[in-house]
């Protein structure tokens, strides 16, 4: 009996081993390439991230500008309509002074 329990221990020992040193730590050629290939799109996909916010933002100030350009010409638009509702008289309080005729001579110089 006794060489039976170590027999089972002898058997159980070498099982345990095989058991442990299967399952290592150490990663095979098949894994490191695809782990690589995964890091290299990763790296691709980032820079691809960082140039659509860069587009993003360049076209969101492209917008703004463009509002701000549209904002001014319905500020002018509504200048120009007002002025025209008023028309003739769109400044009041400007006098005509070129339609009164101009002053006559007066006489330094001698007629002839």
């Amino acid at each position: 009996m006794k060489h039976a329990v170590r027999y089972g221990a002898l058997v159980m020992a070498v099982v345990s081993m095989a058991t442990l040193a299967s399952c290592s730590s150490k990663i095979t050629d098949e894994q490191l390439a695809k782990l690589r290939d995964l890091r290299q799109k990763e790296q691709t996909l980032t820079q691809q991230i960082r140039a659509k916010k860069d587009e993003q933002s360049r076209l969101q100030n492209e917008v703004n500008a463009r509002r701000a350009e549209l904002d001014k010409c319905a500020k002018d638009k509504a200048f120009v309509q007002s002025k025209l509702a008023q028309w003739p008289d769109v400044w009041p309080d400007w006098k005509d002074t070129l339609s009164a005729p101009p002053p006559a001579p007066t006489g330094s110089r001698p007629r002839r």
